[in-house]
């Protein structure tokens, strides 16, 4: 494909992102995706065969971001740092989008579980792998003795996964971190991480 082509794909790619997040999909038409890419309803069905497909790729894309934002995470440190740059972490994304948009797979989940199975599933994964990356951080940290041990690593990581999209929606609905820092504050203290720094939620922003 020419360099021309691929800017055009990227182009489109880029603005469905948005659009996506913001609007979702079934509100998204091709009129939206055609004056967000600046480009002719032709072009964009000469690189994709619909919404779907460029769908499918913006979540993709999303979840290389994802990921390479965990791996961030639980590389280097301790357990407990790790948790710390997860929590920090989140809260300054959500801060540079200015709580616009929330998180897409949460979005895309409400919106695709019971109407679109190909991407349903993907989510899905989505979210299987996230909860992997934190089951990891809270396992070493249950080895080294810092969080607790009464409960599983992975039930630990679901809740916190669950926890964090929950939080994320009402930081977007009320253009607040205040969701976020309160709900990490709580899963701090439902691991038994070490109090050695001030709580999020008592943190000036």
């Amino acid at each position: 494909m020419s360099d021309k082509g691929d800017k055009s794909r990227e182009n489109i790619i880029n603005g469905a992102f948005t659009l996506f997040k913001k609007k979702g999909f079934a509100a998204t038409s091709i009129n939206d995706l055609m004056a967000a890419s600046g480009l002719k309803k032709g072009t964009i069905y000469f690189h994709f065969t619909g919404k779907e497909e460029i769908a499918l790729l913006v979540l993709q894309r999303a979840r290389e971001e994802l990921m390479a934002f965990l791996e961030t995470a639980v590389i280097g440190g301790t357990p407990a740092e790790a948790m710390e740059k997860y929590f920090a972490g989140t809260i300054d994304v959500h801060h540079r989008h200015e709580f616009i948009g929330g998180c897409i797979f949460g979005n895309a989940a409400l919106e695709m579980a019971d109407s679109n199975p190909v991407l349903a599933s993907f989510i899905n994964l989505v979210f299987e792998d996230w909860a992997m990356k934190i089951q990891q951080i809270i396992a070493k940290g249950q080895e080294s003795g810092v969080f607790r041990k009464d409960v599983t690593a992975g039930a630990l990581a679901q809740q916190l996964v669950t926890a964090t999209e929950g939080a994320i929606m009402l930081a977007r609905l009320r253009k607040s971190d205040e969701p976020l820092r309160t709900c990490f504050d709580t899963l701090r203290a439902l691991l038994a991480m070490p109090q050695a720094t001030t709580p999020i939620a008592e943190r000036s922003n």
